[in-house]
């Protein structure tokens, strides 16, 4: 059963600029139109899962410093319902549309994997009850792979590949979940790439070669489930990485150049020009040539979200 746990709030409503009540918009008015589109369509708020119902007002000062009534029950399920009920309370009353999590905002992962995997199974199955009663879209969603301890050194860069494992299995199921769930943006993915781009631009094999293992359990995992369209970006990011490993300046022309601004281009342009023309038209058509299966694989993942 829905808990109500703002039952002294209403609807907030708009009222002008020239309103007291501070519980009223002054001048978020989302049915006025301004240049084509409403105030609702040009600005797509989204509630953020940690900051809104898990953060408990600590910050990198301190722990939490007040105590929320959706994290009293003794079991993790229920607690994490409670918020979940909570969260989409606050999202009617204020009119919000979309919201983004991580993983572990969602539910305590628990002492195992097993335990992890089945608490997320039965929160998403209860966040898509919620969403398709309330009429709400997850923006987007990801994995928390820094907050444990066991993340100290990094996740898809830990020397520990227990660690590096570990991470990978939380990748996999956010993905998932946020694939069961109908995520316009998968903030995962983007991480990967950017891990990728991380990669390439250090010129170290071993990290390159550690970050496409991790892909490797995760893109394995995501086929086995026939989640092919995270699959297939996966597997070409591993690709990609093992192909920077040897052959070094190629994919830091193409990733890096894309990936972050023309200005890292225009360097890396100027660098392969100091060593003939030769060079550099081989380098830019083997960049071209990658920056083309990652437009297959991009494409790819749409056909299939469109499916």
């Amino acid at each position: 059963m829905t808990k109500e746990f703002f039952p002294q709030i209403g609807k907030i409503p708009f009222e002008g600029k020239d309103s007291k009540n501070v519980m009223a918009f002054h001048y978020y008015q989302p049915d006025k139109v301004v240049m084509g589109k409403t105030m609702k369509e040009w600005l797509k708020f989204a509630m953020a899962w940690w900051h809104t119902l898990g953060d408990a007002s600590g910050d990198q000062f301190g722990g939490s410093t007040r105590t929320y009534e959706w994290n009293k029950a003794n079991d993790a399920i229920q607690r994490a319902k409670d918020k979940m009920d909570a969260g989409f309370e606050i999202m009617k009353k204020l009119g919000i549309e979309y919201f983004c999590f991580h993983d572990i905002d969602l539910i305590e992962e628990g002492d195992t994997i097993e335990e992890y995997e089945a608490r997320m199974k039965a929160i998403t199955d209860y966040a898509l009850e919620k969403m398709k009663e309330a009429h709400v879209k997850l923006l987007w969603g990801t994995a928390n792979v820094f907050s444990n301890k066991r993340y100290m050194n990094g996740a898809a860069t830990n020397p520990n590949f227990d660690v590096v494992a570990r991470a990978a299995v939380q990748i996999k199921n956010a993905i998932d979940a946020t694939i069961k769930l109908g995520v316009l943006f998968h903030i995962h993915l983007i991480a990967l790439i950017a891990c990728v781009n991380a990669a390439l631009c250090a010129d170290a094999l071993v990290l390159g070669v550690d970050f496409a293992l991790t892909v490797i359990a995760t893109g394995t995992g995501s086929i086995a489930d026939s989640n092919l369209c995270a699959g297939v970006l996966l597997f070409v990011s591993v690709a990609l990485a093992l192909l920077y490993a040897l052959n070094g300046q190629v994919l830091g022309i193409n990733l890096y150049a894309f990936a972050n601004d023309l200005g890292a281009f225009d360097g890396a342009v100027a660098s392969a020009l100091d060593k003939g023309s030769a060079a550099f038209v081989a380098n830019m058509a083997m960049a071209l040539g990658y920056t083309i299966a990652i437009a297959v694989a991009f494409a790819d993942i749409a056909a299939c979200g469109k499916a």
